[in-house]
């Protein structure tokens, strides 16, 4: 997500389109409340899948906290919650994708660093998860390490994995990008088949 791209916020951004019921409510302990959000379809907007971020603001109901202090002095303390979620609306037939230009390798303090650089396919935003396995000389894998992902346009994602109790020496390393995540329903997901990029590391 660009924040301050005008012309992608133009293009791809549901603010406007969306309507909250109710926008702000009291909660009491142990209370449930049912909030409704409307997407206004838009004609003229092309098929594909759009976007925004809900912000959800918690404010006290209850007076500030004063906490007593020598020589008078009082401090005050307010606890305000914020929460944020994406909030997604497809339109049509949607599809996802990634080409993978290049992979950045670097080596920090006892980590593999890697640095793919993504662009995203089709006319959705990739989400899904980006596993790295690391393999040795003889084809062992030695390493793996998982993490979410996404990509809404051109990115560059950042992934570590602990090489310190590994030998110094030759490695392959395959980078896997499925769109399946453990936080979300496969059914919410615009799918795509899995990209695996293989490339060749060193270890000093």
């Amino acid at each position: 997500m660009k924040y301050e791209d005008s012309v992608a916020y133009a293009q791809y951004a549901i603010n406007e389109w969306v309507r909250v019921f109710p926008r702000s409510f009291v909660l009491g302990p142990r209370q449930q409340q049912t909030v409704r959000f409307q997407v206004r379809p838009q004609p003229q907007a092309a098929n594909g899948v759009y976007w925004t971020r809900v912000k959800i603001l918690a404010n006290p109901q209850v007076a500030d906290i004063d906490i007593a202090a020598e020589e008078g002095i009082t401090t005050r303390i307010t606890f305000r919650f914020e929460q944020v979620i994406a909030a997604f609306y497809r339109k049509g037939n949607a599809t996802t994708g990634l080409n993978i230009t290049n992979v950045e390798v670097r080596h920090e303090n006892g980590r593999m660093v890697l640095l793919p650089n993504l662009q995203r396919t089709g006319n959705a935003p990739f989400i899904g998860t980006m596993t790295a396995k690391v393999y040795d000389g003889r084809g062992q894998l030695v390493k793996e390490r998982q993490i979410t992902t996404t990509a809404y346009f051109e990115e560059v994602r950042r992934l570590e994995i602990d090489t310190a109790d590994l030998q110094a020496g030759n490695y392959r390393v395959d980078l896997i990008f499925e769109t399946r995540r453990g936080d979300m329903s496969p059914t919410d997901l615009v799918q795509a088949p899995t990209i695996t990029e293989t490339i060749q590391v060193t270890l000093p």
